[in-house]
């Protein structure tokens, strides 16, 4: 409790701050009567843990209504109703339960949408206050919701507690992302001219504050720095010219709350979507306190079920173990993960589920062969299905030169408007000496390119020295329906992260600018041509890129007429798990407004990728969905000699890949 009480005095100073506009005494009273709240609080919260859980229900319920009397509202409320659903599963009350678990979800529900309402900052880049809701009040009363929907569920599976478990599922999962995508890009929903223009020029005065990151006055010394407003001159005006415009595009928006509406899928709404052979699955993992494991369940919807069904998947030291000790072995993951709910499974059936936990980290649909199964950023994705469209454009990167020179690179942004037989992941240790060439890259994208043109595909292909970043970037808000990017990927912990300080795109995360999920975003990436530059170290001026597309950087494009992304490389699913999902390339491009991606889950074979990825478009041309191109191209590779182990196929998912 003590970690979470100083996330709780911490965020009443920064309310406090965003209130001293109020005067000095005024601020002062605010301060002490939050501060005296939260010492109630506290002790309230002591006091129930030595007391009959029946008794304590009566008494969390009296210290909610004193938080209401002195208007408390945000996180000091959440921890009470928290608590009281954990003390009425302990008392056996199924009805209380059941009444609290609707008051917390109408009570975090409506914060966070407040906050939405208040400060929506994440899905133009990391300018953004210190209050920014994301890490406030109102996200922290979700997960506290979510955990505890779940844990309801967990004691009483049969009861109405699996509409909540699974809709808080639903609406946890994926909700920045969705907030975030649907507001960045609300001037496509609304179609009003005047939002469409602030939106560019947000994204144009952002991509310009982006070459001033991480600069200080010790690494740029010859830069004007201003000590009175403690920043770069050029770089405040830069920040405030945003702000200032997102104020007014959010002014805008916020006229129209469909938006909002969205938001709150219910699972009826899922069930709704569902076809006679259809299954909607959300796994969901259940914390534990410190001294128990983890266990993952998986909610099951079917299109004529009264509620949805609730079924213990497995603990996760079961997952540990897979992934360390029997690593690529699906027949162990199928029984781990797909057999506990196999009763609900026939050859005729289509999976539509959604991940959690470690599942993100494994391809789990590829140890279901008795049907089909679609991964699902989140099961509200049913709800949003796109118009299908004719692919007529794709832009297609391979066979990068990533050892250009300085000059080459220089010369080449100025002309714009590893492993032997492995896409390996790009080491801790080896970059500074840069990578490889991908032999096999060249002939891929030719052999595909080809295979598009037949079909009359229009294609652009980046090869060489031509596939640099500034060439990728040129792409934002173009009408590419296509995008395929053989290439090396990567994904970093802070550690690793941190042994590359010579790089400069990382120079503010290692000097502590960067933080929290933006920091992981910085840590995941793709290279392009001449990345070999930056990746030893070498400064490059600020107005050429360096190869190196970081997810952060990736998050601020607009690249929503993208109907597929095809991520030939290496560990290009991973990321850092939360209960919003995957940090890392994937959360960029869906930031970044694409439909759906393929990507893999490890390190991939470059001969054995060169010829899936060939019949996948193959496949898909013929007209078969993405999922099933995907599968058919896995078994033509599976036919292969030596290519029948799950390391040569099993490693590349798709995520949203409806049609």
């Amino acid at each position: 409790m003590s970690r979470m009480f100083k996330r709780v005095i911490s965020l009443l100073i920064f309310h406090c701050i965003a209130i001293h506009s109020f005067g000095q005494k005024e601020w002062e009273q605010a301060f002490d009567d939050l501060y005296s709240m939260a010492q109630f609080t506290r002790e309230t919260l002591v006091k129930v843990q030595t007391m009959p859980a029946k008794e304590s229900l009566d008494f969390l319920d009296g210290a909610l209504d004193t938080l209401k009397v002195h208007q408390i509202g945000g996180v000091l409320p959440s921890l009470l109703y928290s608590t009281k659903i954990e003390k009425g599963i302990e008392a056996n009350d199924t009805t209380n339960v059941l009444i609290s678990l609707r008051t917390f979800r109408d009570y975090a529900y409506n914060n966070v949408s407040k906050d939405l309402m208040q400060s929506f900052n994440y899905g133009f880049g990391d300018i953004r206050p210190v209050d920014n809701s994301w890490t406030g009040e109102g996200y922290i009363g979700v997960n506290l919701y979510r955990q505890r929907a779940l844990t309801a569920c967990c004691a009483f599976p049969e009861t109405a507690a699996s509409q909540f478990g699974i809709e808080a599922i639903i609406h946890s999962s994926g909700l920045r992302l969705f907030a975030d995508n649907n507001y960045k890009h609300a001037c496509q929903a609304l179609a009003i001219p005047e939002v469409d223009s602030l939106y560019q020029q947000i994204v144009r005065l952002q991509h310009e504050y982006q070459k001033w990151e991480g600069l200080t006055p010790m690494n740029a010394p010859n830069l004007q720095y201003d000590y009175e407003i403690v920043d770069f001159p050029e770089r405040k005006v830069l920040k405030d010219s945003i702000e200032d415009c997102k104020r007014k595009y959010i002014s805008i928006i916020y006229q129209d709350d469909s938006l909002l509406r969205h938001l709150f899928t219910s699972w009826i709404d899922v069930k709704n979507q569902l076809s006679d052979t259809d299954k909607a699955i959300a796994f969901a993992k259940v914390e534990r306190n410190a001294t128990e494991d983890s266990q993952y369940i998986a909610f099951v919807i079917d299109h004529t079920y009264d509620q949805p069904k609730v079924i213990s998947i497995c603990n996760e030291y079961q997952l540990v173990e897979w992934e360390n000790d029997s690593h690529l072995d699906l027949q162990r993951l199928f029984d781990i993960v797909w057999q506990p709910i196999n009763d609900e499974i026939s050859a005729s059936s289509r999976i539509l589920f959604s991940a959690d936990g470690l599942l993100h980290k494994f391809p789990i649909e590829n140890a279901l062969t008795s049907c089909q199964a679609i991964r699902l950023s989140s099961l509200r994705t049913l709800t949003q299905r796109p118009a299908k469209h004719k692919l007529s454009q794709a832009s297609l990167f391979g066979g990068l030169s990533y050892s250009m020179d300085k000059n080459e690179l220089l010369a080449e942004n100025k002309s714009i408007p590893a492993m032997q037989n492995d896409r390996h992941k790009v080491g801790s240790r080896d970059v500074r000496y840069g990578v490889e060439e991908l032999t096999h890259t060249k002939a891929e994208v030719e052999a595909i390119s080809s295979i598009l043109q037949q079909r009359g595909i229009v294609v652009m292909t980046y090869t060489g020295v031509k596939g640099t970043e500034e060439a990728f970037r040129t792409l934002s808000r173009q009408n590419i329906d296509i995008l395929h990017l053989a290439t090396h990927g990567f994904f970093w912990t802070q550690e690793e992260a941190e042994e590359r300080n010579y790089a400069g795109f990382l120079s503010a995360l290692n000097a502590g600018i960067v933080t929290g999920e933006d920091s992981t975003m910085m840590r995941s990436g793709l290279l392009f041509s001449g990345a070999n530059v930056s990746l030893a170290g070498e400064q490059l001026p600020n107005d050429v890129e360096d190869g190196v597309l970081t997810a952060q950087e990736l998050s601020s494009l607009d690249l929503g007429n993208t109907e597929l992304v095809v991520m030939s490389a290496c560990d290009t699913g991973l990321g850092e798990v939360n209960s919003e999902g995957v940090f890392g390339l994937q959360r960029g491009f869906k930031l970044a407004g694409v439909k759906s991606l393929l990507m893999s889950l490890w390190k991939v074979d470059d001969e054995a990728t060169k010829v899936l990825m060939t019949e996948f478009y193959r496949y898909l041309l013929d007209g078969k969905s993405k999922t099933e191109s995907l599968r058919q191209a896995q078994e033509y590779v599976k036919s292969q000699p030596g290519w029948n182990a799950p390391k040569y196929w099993a490693g590349f998912i798709l995520l949203d890949a409806l049609d």
